[in-house]
């Protein structure tokens, strides 16, 4: 019996960046892929909306996996939840999800999506998995890819269950 089929939408989140991919179909490759540029400087909640206003259409019964931060040790990450970047992130998912209530939100953890796979391997096994020549002429950049990884991953988690 085949699934059925809802729009994906994968998001990479980020303020200095928000990568995004959407499959409208039940295809391999998504139908588009691109990079939120990050939001002028402002107050929390209106650089959130600019970057939420700027995402995909959504169709009917959409699926939207995003990426949602952990908390990892080490002195260089310390230093983000220090200054505040982990929370503003936590907070950006958060109003992703708060802007599309009828979606199904999906978060998930970057060790659960990829593990500790640095971002070169992923791009690598995305270009391995979708081709070359999807690659060259999707426009896939920064962000972008790991959102990308992020909703083949859904998708084969899906088909497995």
């Amino acid at each position: 019996m085949a699934r059925r089929y809802r729009t994906l939408l994968a998001i990479d989140p980020g303020l200095a960046g928000t990568g995004w991919a959407i499959w409208y179909a039940d295809t391999e490759a998504p139908d588009a892929v691109g990079v939120i540029p990050p939001p002028p400087l402002g107050e929390l909640a209106g650089r959130c909306e600019r970057i939420v206003q700027h995402l995909p259409h959504l169709t009917s019964q959409p699926i939207v996996v995003c990426e949602f931060p952990e908390f990892q040790s080490g002195t260089a990450r310390s230093m983000g939840w220090a200054k505040g970047d982990l929370q503003k992130l936590t907070f950006l998912v958060g109003y992703i999800a708060g802007r599309n209530p009828s979606c199904q939100f999906v978060p998930v953890k970057p060790s659960t999506w990829k593990g500790q796979l640095p971002k070169s391997i992923v791009t690598d096994r995305i270009i391995t998995r979708l081709g070359k020549e999807w690659a060259q002429t999707s426009g896939v950049k920064t962000h972008a890819w790991d959102a990308v990884g992020i909703g083949l991953w859904f998708k084969d988690l899906k088909e497995t269950t």
